[in-house]
């Protein structure tokens, strides 16, 4: 097998683990092509959309107030939905971070970051019922909508009838290419489930390594 880079590096391997978010394997070139089930497959799971936000402060006033910074916000105007403390372990540095989801996360992209930013402590300061909220010392933000390797977060989203259709090409290899990837784990989904079924396809690959070591060696 030859997999060959835009920038003309060559690599040449017997088996390929291919971990590549759904949508974006349809960027790649495949020769031969992909069965039509794995085709028509990559192209009907976009991935999600989240905005991950940080509001930093200079005390972490939550605390003071007995709270651990965690939120469930049922508003629909609100832009985050979940919040959550994120300083450092030896608490320096104090933030909560914000999730943006789904269609408030489509929406919100029209805004600008300090807009995002100014209605994000507003809300904060009404989550948790203090003005300290306001005076945030520093703001950072994650657009996974617009991040070029990914396509967004935090994996692909299967529209009805999805698995009852492509399921069993989800996994399938096709000859010495094994799909990976999150969309891929039979538990733990994003990052946990990502990294489990790439070790399980590189054990498969060893497999068949073994077994085309039998079948060619001679007695």
């Amino acid at each position: 097998m030859q997999v060959s880079c835009l920038n003309g590096k060559v690599f040449k391997c017997r088996h390929v683990i291919l971990a590549v978010p759904l949508p974006l394997q349809t960027r790649l070139t495949f020769d031969p092509p992909l069965p039509s089930l794995r085709n028509q497959l990559i192209q009907r799971a976009p991935m999600g959309s989240v905005i991950k936000t940080f509001m930093y402060y200079d005390r972490p006033f939550w605390q003071e107030k007995g709270h651990s910074g965690t939120a469930i916000i049922e508003d629909e105007e609100a832009l985050v939905e979940f919040t959550f403390a994120d300083s450092k372990p030896d608490g320096t540095k104090p933030a909560i971070m914000g999730l943006i989801l789904a269609g408030r996360a489509k929406t919100c992209v029209t805004l600008t970051k300090e807009e995002r930013r100014d209605r994000i402590c507003k809300l904060y300061a009404r989550v948790f019922e203090t003005d300290k909220a306001l005076k945030w010392v520093h703001y950072e933000e994650l657009n996974w909508l617009a991040e070029q390797w990914s396509g967004g977060c935090y994996s692909a989203m299967m529209p009805p009838g999805f698995l009852t259709t492509f399921g069993r090409d989800l996994r399938k290899p096709n000859d010495r290419i094994h799909f990976a990837g999150t969309e891929t784990a039979t538990e733990w989904v994003r990052i946990h489930g990502r990294e489990r079924y790439k070790q399980e396809s590189a054990q498969q690959g060893r497999f068949s390594l073994t077994e085309e070591r039998l079948t060619n060696q001679k007695y």
